[in-house]
């Protein structure tokens, strides 16, 4: 089946309710990239959060500017004493939201609240690496772990900052359990699970349904007391090329499938959830 079929394939079978928002898109600086985005992501209904360094932000201020597709994000080093002025910078460039990655200290570090403060402030989306990372994606200006980034410090910075939305990536790999518990109490803690694990789980993909356990009206005080799925605590990503959405889209769906996720909850994973953290829609 050629690409051009499949992607048409793909978006007959999506309802308007199920459109794509991709939270985890890196800004790439090789030829056509952003064409070939917004003719991928067009052809799918979908959007992409593009994210990059302040080198980046005329780049992709313009092509959010030209292409319906791009939502502009930003990305900061947690231990640069630029990091307010890149904000600042992203702020008045009217950008939605910040990408962290590779902190020297744990995300937690008091050190670093004043930046949490001013994106709450400023209203961003923080999507916040966690768990492993590759050796040809660490960021060689830090001193960093995957130590420093356990979900469970997202726990910390959600409570400290009620009304700061954060997406911690990857969903903690391999720290699962911590990184569903985590988000379980607090309401402006997401996931996504881009990277290795829906390759590593696709022979198991209904453990998902261990680690979203909890369910509405059940296990009394053990349980949230709303009438939202546990699986809607993810949100879709990709963090791959552009060109492999379709690829994504349809993992992410499989374990979807699999777990019997409701079709409504499906949507607000797949787009409604990001849509409405960004403001561009209510719940």
């Amino acid at each position: 089946m050629t690409r051009t079929i499949r992607l048409a394939l793909l978006a007959a079978s999506l309802l308007p309710a199920q459109q794509v928002i991709d939270v985890h898109q890196h800004f790439s600086r090789r030829p056509n990239y952003f064409e070939d985005l917004d003719r991928t992501y067009r052809a799918l209904q979908a959007r992409a959060c593009v994210n990059g360094f302040v080198a980046d932000l005329k780049a992709i201020e313009a092509a959010a500017k030209k292409y319906s597709t791009v939502i502009p994000f930003g990305r900061i080093r947690l231990d640069d004493p630029r990091a307010l002025d890149d904000l600042k910078a992203f702020h008045d460039a009217g950008f939605k939201g910040i990408k962290i990655h590779s902190p020297e200290k744990n995300y937690d570090d008091w050190s670093y609240f004043p930046i949490y403060e001013r994106a709450q402030q400023y209203g961003f989306l923080l999507l916040m690496h966690t768990g492993v990372s590759s050796r040809n994606n660490q960021d060689k200006a830090t001193k960093s772990s995957f130590a420093r980034m356990r979900p469970v410090y997202l726990s910390s910075i959600a409570r400290a900052f009620p009304q700061l939305n954060i997406v911690g990536a990857h969903l903690g790999n391999p720290w699962y359990d911590e990184a569903a518990e985590a988000a379980r109490w607090d309401t402006n803690l997401f996931f996504d699970v881009t990277g290795s694990t829906l390759f590593k789980m696709q022979g198991k993909l209904a453990g998902f349904k261990d680690i979203f356990w909890w369910r509405p009206g059940g296990a009394g005080r053990h349980s949230l007391q709303s009438d939202t799925n546990a699986f809607e605590k993810l949100v879709f990503g990709t963090d791959e090329d552009p060109l492999n959405l379709a690829d994504n889209i349809d993992r992410y769906k499989r374990m979807l499938a699999v777990c019997q996720v409701p079709p409504e909850s499906q949507g607000r994973i797949m787009a409604g959830t990001v849509s409405r953290l960004l403001g561009y829609a209510k719940r």
